[in-house]
């Protein structure tokens, strides 16, 4: 791990961020093999506070070796699972209005994150689908703290990619 590369990367991107807005860094699968609690430690030195992981058991690590944020399961949690969501206050990522309603029946109070589909088609509720990102939000023991996309062709700047991210931008605004 080059820790000056990683520092340099975040100030860069930091830097590019609009006021009032955070990095989140994506540690999970061990940070790629990096090492998840050194990389969280470094980004941590760097003012980054947020971190997401693929699992649960992840996200408990990352708690037990002292991360105080907000730490994003980006993968799907079942049933089994509440009790380590709500214990170690892990935001869950919600990728379906069943997956949502399967969360809470379980009654633990869990934080999650929407995840919008804008046109990725790969998980998350449809953008489109307004009266089930309704029902989401007004589920008894889950609390909405966030929502996000996955923008497919953001990294590709040929127009055609450009056109495909921004309507993927104002269906997720559209959503909001």
């Amino acid at each position: 791990l080059d820790t000056a590369a990683l520092r340099h990367n975040l100030d860069q991107l930091g830097s590019l961020l609009p006021q009032g807005c955070a990095l989140m860094a994506v540690v999970k699968a061990n940070a790629y093999g990096h090492g998840d609690l050194e990389v969280a430690r470094i980004c941590r030195q760097a003012g980054v506070e947020d971190f997401a992981v693929a699992t649960a058991e992840e996200g408990v690590r990352l708690r037990q070796s002292g991360v105080r944020g907000l730490i994003l399961v980006l993968g799907y949690s079942g049933a089994e699972a509440a009790p380590l969501l709500a214990r170690f206050r892990l935001t869950q990522t919600v990728v379906s209005g069943e997956h949502a309603r399967l969360l809470d029946r379980t009654g633990f109070p869990i934080q999650v994150h929407c995840k919008v589909d804008t046109g990725m088609h790969r998980l998350g509720v449809s953008w489109a689908d307004r009266e089930e990102l309704q029902r989401i939000y007004t589920t008894r023991n889950l609390r909405v703290t966030g929502m996000f996309t996955h923008l497919a062709a953001a990294e590709r700047l040929t127009p055609e990619d450009q056109a495909r991210t921004r309507e993927q931008v104002r269906r997720f605004y559209a959503a909001a």
